[in-house]
């Protein structure tokens, strides 16, 4: 993955050091929500909680997102059809492209749709926030016409 070329772009952000500073990411996360009207910000609870914690005590709404078909299906479909009916616009983002070929769904017993981690081939983090995204979104616009996704 062509990493340098992506952060140059501002794609995405290099951390400085070693270690990931979650002060920085809170900061962007803070960003957001002065510049967007956030409704909620949806989470994997897996190693989340001080992260979690301190952005509700900063008055962000958070949502925990389970990690598994049930929540993933209706947020899979949903990305599908607005992909094929057009309605999907990224705005040419690159990692997003390099997440969304890595990304290997997985089946339930059930025939529900969920990213598959181990046997994507490299990176799928974008997609994933999408589909949480997508997932959370398609709850609040159920009934109320089609959704448009746009990055």
């Amino acid at each position: 993955a062509p990493y340098a070329t992506w952060i140059a772009e501002g794609w995405i952000t290099e951390l400085p050091g070693e270690v990931l500073d979650y002060r920085m990411i809170k900061a962007d996360i803070l960003e957001d929500a002065a510049r967007f009207r956030l409704q909620e910000v949806a989470f994997d609870r897996w190693n989340a909680s001080q992260m979690v914690s301190e952005l509700q005590d900063e008055g962000l709404p958070m949502i925990e997102f389970a990690q598994g078909p049930k929540s993933f299906n209706p947020a899979m479909q949903a990305l599908e059809a607005a992909y094929v009916s057009g309605k999907l616009c990224h705005g040419g983002n690159p990692v997003l492209t390099w997440n969304a070929t890595n990304l290997v769904p997985r089946r339930d017993a059930n025939l529900n749709l969920a990213p598959d981690r181990k046997r994507s081939a490299d990176k799928i983090d974008g997609m994933v926030a999408l589909l949480m995204a997508i997932g959370r979104a398609s709850l609040a616009v159920q009934g109320q016409g089609d959704l448009v996704v746009s990055l």
